[in-house]
């Protein structure tokens, strides 16, 4: 099997996730109410399947990777880029979480009066703006990993367009790049639709069928 590592633009998905499963539950819904449709016909881990962090914008599903017939568990580095705010104890158990996922977690500070800039905007225009740092930080390890050799296959989580010109780079190197992203959060003509290897909807058909919401 190809080397494979994957990258994840937290701000992005964990927003997008959201408004996502939003749209299926009602405005009430959260993520960390997140559980396996019983009637989607997945199959039953022994071990945790849901993660989830509010204060890092983390959320992640195990199960998802399979859409790309590659297991989480059989992908040799998963990297997850994200904004925290909070107390450095607080930001400690974050990075913690986030590691115990199975990733390495890439967790910068932010101001909580910034936070709070951005969700107003992204509640009041729909306009999701990321803490300043980590779309750079994400592309130029993306860009550093292919240089190196690291990697055969890079799996990209992310709905922002703004990762195209780092796409067209590291497939110039001759990397396979799968992008995942959520339907909802693109345009119809999007150029993530043709520019990498493959685009995976991760959106609202997806979670119809395998997300189900805790009523306890």
């Amino acid at each position: 099997m190809r080397t494979a590592y994957l990258y994840v633009d937290g701000e992005s998905h964990y927003a997008m996730a959201e408004k996502c499963l939003r749209n299926i539950h009602g405005e009430e819904a959260m993520l960390e109410t997140v559980v396996v449709n019983p009637t989607s016909g997945a199959p039953t881990y022994a071990d945790q399947r849901f993660w989830h962090n509010r204060d890092a914008r983390f959320f992640w599903d195990k199960h998802v990777t399979y859409l790309a017939n590659i297991s989480f568990a059989h992908i040799d580095r998963s990297v997850y880029f994200t904004a925290f705010t909070g107390t450095p104890k607080n930001l400690h158990k974050a990075r913690v979480s986030i590691r115990e996922a199975g990733f390495e977690p890439q967790v910068l500070l932010e101001v909580k009066d910034l936070l709070q800039q951005r969700a107003n905007r992204l509640v009041s225009d729909g306009v999701l703006i990321k803490a300043k740092g980590v779309d750079i930080a994400l592309a130029v390890r993306m860009l550093e990993d292919a240089y190196y050799g690291n990697y055969q296959v890079c799996l990209l989580f992310t709905s922002d367009i703004d990762y195209l010109p780092v796409i067209h780079a590291v497939r110039r190197m001759g990397k396979t790049v799968i992008v995942f992203g959520f339907n909802e959060g693109i345009a119809v003509d999007s150029p993530f639709l043709y520019v990498a290897e493959r685009y995976i909807d991760i959106g609202v058909a997806y979670m119809q069928r395998h997300y189900a919401i805790k009523t306890e």
